[in-house]
């Protein structure tokens, strides 16, 4: 199995301390690929608080830099649940009921 991290997009904001374009949510993106079986991918949302004295320009951002704001229990916390997904026996094709019981 094999994890690959990317950013999707960033939401920005101006924040009361007075700076601009703050970074205020991250959508990452994770693709657990796995031999001999489909990809599992989904998109997760990361909300930072700012930080003033790591406050870097949003214009000099770079994609490895907003990767490593990932905190390691985010990252082993979404990877654990692909993991146990993965390893999951599925239906090949699954029929699904349209009319829920409430």
């Amino acid at each position: 199995m094999n994890f690959n991290w990317s950013v999707n997009s960033v939401s920005i904001k101006d924040s009361e301390a007075g700076f601009n374009n703050v970074v205020q949510i991250v959508m990452y993106h994770i693709v657990l690929e796995i031999e001999n079986r489909e990809d599992i991918s989904i998109n997760v949302p990361y909300v930072f608080e700012l930080n003033s004295e790591n406050f870097q320009p949003y214009e000099s951002l770079t994609e490895s830099q907003v990767l490593e704001w990932r905190s390691q229990l985010f990252i082993d916390t979404l990877q654990g649940m692909l993991t146990i997904q993965a390893s999951i026996d599925y239906p090949e094709d699954p029929v699904f009921s349209e009319d829920l019981p409430w």
